[in-house]
């Protein structure tokens, strides 16, 4: 006789409550009971039994088992349960071990598994399981395209699929609801796409859908994102209801990004004034906003108020105060973070020890940033570009030359040391005759871990590296059969480092003419416009009319003597050099790869003799140069600037403070109106001292329209910067958006031709407003240098008919002796 006990649904109920409490332990003790009453378990007993493991998903396969073997059937209940389970646990692969493929789970299976997969943040495969329920013929739910468009928020903001799935809702005859546009909102803001987030927001009550706190927060965060806090304010008062503690944190977050400190302020109060306490996340957006701001007085209030609240100062927030120091060269305050997260059982990053370490340098504290640089190791950290660059910088400015390089060399094996510092570190060789150094850093340069690590074709530069270190005029061995042809730059590469000047090299080395220097100007260009037209990678060279208005500046230079800023890969500097047999080029180029490369290709122009290229910023070597080329020197008689627009001003400064160029130099800038140099335009337009030239010309390999400055110095003693009224606000804000575009040209993808155009039109007419127009083009400025400025070879014919017969003889005896 079947002996009495509880019934089925008692034992249900009490499993139930065991679930509610994750009490797996106590589910086993009834599951004995069970079979010792001789209750036959079901499907709702086997998913409250697997649910109540939690996490523990050995044991929810082990009670999976053992139900099964009691006689209780799999369904899409216990099956969902059980992947459940697993994707707790973030056993997103065994969840799909569980999903029949062949039309067998249903979708409530199917919804599990992408569940699993979302959580295990691999929403790619949470869409492969949706369109999988379709192949099946069964229908997907609501459920379904909620979890897949919360997949695509978790994946980082993949916007347009989330958008993508949101229509196809509608086609499939299912109404979005609250859940669904709040994620499609969420990862448009994750996206940065903030325009598609604020119309979705606007378009909720086109849907019949009410939009709750939840919606206008994410709105918030996705304009707060795209740097429009005023946007952000305007939602936070629009809101439907209260607001909570996100609302106010993020609009907090987004002023604090736009760098507006004092609305962060207001909001703080209004914070308070709804009766809310401010946690870690306000105190970082008001620790964040004054370290943009360089107030390390305020964020160390923040600090100190935190404190006295008895909440300990989280890694974020430490990190913030530290960058506050650093900006405000507060190193010894910087420096004492670190042991108070000691005392906290806060692990520093690296982030907070970059940051300690680049306020001891940068205020010079240069044995307090090497002893915490040397620290990294044992706090398990890994020294990096960021953190170790500034500790070289510190020894290098308090001249700790041989420490600064024996740290680099240290350094080299752990971290890939960016070009600046290889830069810096190799003018210091070759001012001070460091020769073995040298060579060390430029095989370090052309190494698996140098900037060109990346590179296809860092063998070729690791040729010509090798070619230099054996002496002056040595061209690198590049074989004409591996060389590969400018079309072979993959898209993949298009944007890698050095890979188009790499490969401009090889392109000379296999094409061009050795000893020839037109020859190789010719395949430059001829490189130029190859790699324009196939991948839109643009290569930055003076050629076209612009090289022509470069070869009538130097033969009409009153000095033989030439200084170009901004080598890149030497075509400039051969194209001067051709102008004149007696013509002698200085260049300064401040990327070491860059430099390398130059030299190669002015090797195999057969110039080295007459082209010294050094290495370094302007702003280092023109100094060093005055002793060598200014003063009773006579200084240059052309300079050529083609380095960032926004430097020609203060390096034609330096360069006539230095005694560097003598009176009648002619300064030629290139690239004037795109981007842009508006200050400088302004600076030698408006000045009296300068015969000005401003030359209209075609850019090299692009449909865009260019300006070049030429002009020349008079014979007044004035610095370029002395009685000159202040530009208007107008060129200034011209100035500064030609310096955001060069950035923009410098970061992945670039800027296409059309946006350039674009620009150079808004540029143009800025600066014609202010009377800064083209004067000429290349074909007149050639005639007014004819009429108006003596070439240089009458100079030096006229110098010559002034010397005596008996002193030339003199002069032509000794030449020939030597």
């Amino acid at each position: 006789m079947r002996p009495r006990g509880p019934s089925l649904l008692a034992y249900n109920t009490a499993i139930f409550a065991c679930q509610s409490q994750k009490n797996w332990e106590l589910v086993v003790k009834i599951l004995l009971e069970m079979r010792h009453k001789r209750c036959q378990p079901d499907a709702k007993t086997c998913s409250r039994a697997i649910l109540a493991c939690g996490q523990l998903w050995q044991q929810a396969l082990a009670f999976n088992a053992y139900l099964q073997l009691a006689g209780v059937k799999p369904n899409s209940i216990t099956t969902s349960a059980l992947i459940s389970s697993c994707a707790r646990a973030s056993r997103w692969q065994l969840s799909l071990a569980f999903v029949e493929f062949d039309g067998a789970s249903s979708t409530v299976v199917f919804n599990a598994a992408m569940t699993a997969c979302v959580k295990g943040s691999k929403w790619p495969a949470a869409l492969l399981l949706l369109r999988r329920i379709s192949a099946l013929h069964l229908l997907p739910d609501l459920f379904s395209f909620n979890v897949a468009i919360h997949g695509c928020e978790v994946g980082g903001g993949a916007w347009v699929t989330a958008l993508q799935l949101l229509e196809e809702m509608s086609c499939m005859m299912l109404q979005p609801d609250l859940v669904s546009i709040n994620s499609c909102i969420s990862t448009c803001a994750e996206g940065l796409r903030w325009a598609a987030a604020v119309q979705l927001l606007g378009q909720m009550a086109d849907r019949q859908v009410q939009p709750d706190l939840v919606s206008y927060n994410a709105a918030m965060s996705a304009v707060g994102r795209g740097q429009l806090w005023r946007a952000a304010l305007q939602l936070l008062q629009a809101l439907p209801c209260k607001p909570n503690m996100i609302s106010f944190n993020t609009a907090m977050a987004a002023c604090e990004r736009a760098g507006h400190w004092k609305h962060v302020i207001a909001l703080l109060e209004k914070l308070r004034d709804n009766k809310m306490t401010p946690d870690m996340r306000t105190w970082t957006s008001l620790v964040a906003s004054f370290s943009r701001a360089s107030d390390w007085v305020k964020a160390q209030s923040i600090l100190t108020e935190i404190r006295l609240q008895d909440l300990d100062p989280d890694l974020v927030i430490f990190g913030a105060t530290a960058t506050a120091f650093q900006r405000g060269h507060q190193w010894a305050l910087a420096l004492s973070l670190l042991p108070e997260t000691h005392n906290l059982q806060v692990v520093p990053d690296e982030r907070l020890c970059g940051s300690v370490v680049t306020a001891c340098a940068a205020s010079q504290a240069w044995q307090a940033a090497l002893s915490c640089l040397v620290e990294f190791p044992r706090r398990n950290l890994q020294p990096t570009s960021t953190s170790s660059s500034p500790v070289l910088t510190a020894l290098l400015d308090v001249q700790q030359w041989l420490m600064a390089l024996h740290l680099f060399e240290h350094l080299q094996h752990v971290v890939a040391m960016d070009s600046q510092a290889y830069g810096r570190l190799l003018l210091v060789c070759e001012q001070h005759q460091f020769t073995e150094w040298q060579h060390r850093l430029l095989q370090s340069l052309a190494s698996p871990r140098g900037p060109a690590r990346h590179t296809p074709g860092r063998l070729s530069l690791a040729a010509a590296v090798a070619a230099q270190s054996a002496g002056l005029g040595m061209v690198p061995a590049v074989s004409r059969e591996s060389a590969p042809d400018p079309a072979s730059i993959p898209r993949a590469h298009s944007w890698t480092p050095y890979v188009k000047e790499i490969r401009l090299m090889e392109h000379i080395l296999r094409n061009a003419e050795r000893g020839n220097p037109h020859s190789v100007c010719d395949e430059v260009e001829s490189f130029g416009r190859h790699v324009s037209g196939s991948s839109k990678t643009w290569l930055k060279v003076a050629g076209g009319e612009k090289s022509e208005v470069l070869w009538a500046a130097a033969q009409h230079a009153r000095s033989s003597l030439v200084l170009e800023i901004g080598t890149y890969c030497g075509n400039s500097s051969i194209r001067i050099a051709t102008a004149s047999p007696n013509i002698r080029v200085v260049t300064l180029e401040a990327d070491p790869v860059h430099a390398v490369i130059a030299r190669a290709v002015i090797a195999f122009a057969g110039l080295s003799s007459r082209v010294d290229v050094w290495t370094g910023h302007s702003r280092e070597v023109l100094p060093y140069m005055q002793g060598k080329y200014g003063g009773a020197r006579g200084g240059f008689g052309l300079v050529f600037m083609d380095q960032r627009g926004s430097r020609y001003q203060e390096d034609l400064t330096m360069l006539e403070s230095l005694g560097l160029v003598r009176p009648g130099a002619i300064i030629v800038a290139d690239n004037v109106l795109k981007p842009g140099a508006p200050l400088f335009l302004w600076q030698l337009c408006k000045s009296g001292k300068y015969q000005t030239q401003v030359v209209r010309v075609s850019e090299f390999a692009m449909p865009v329209e260019d300006w070049m400055l030429v002009c020349r110095v008079g014979k007044q003693s004035m610095c370029a910067c002395e009685s000159l009224a202040c530009p208007p606000a107008a060129l200034v804000d011209l100035d500064q958006a030609a310096d955001l575009m060069r950035r923009k040209a410098q970061t992945l993808g670039g800027v296409s031709f059309s946006d350039w155009a674009e620009f150079t039109t808004e540029m143009r007419e800025g600066l014609r407003q202010w009377g800064i127009m083209p004067t000429t083009d290349a074909n007149g400025l050639r005639k007014v240098m004819d009429q108006h400025w003596t070439p240089l070879q009458e100079e030096t014919r006229s110098t010559h008919q002034k010397v005596p017969r008996s002193s030339a003889a003199i002069v032509a005896s000794y030449r020939t002796q030597s």
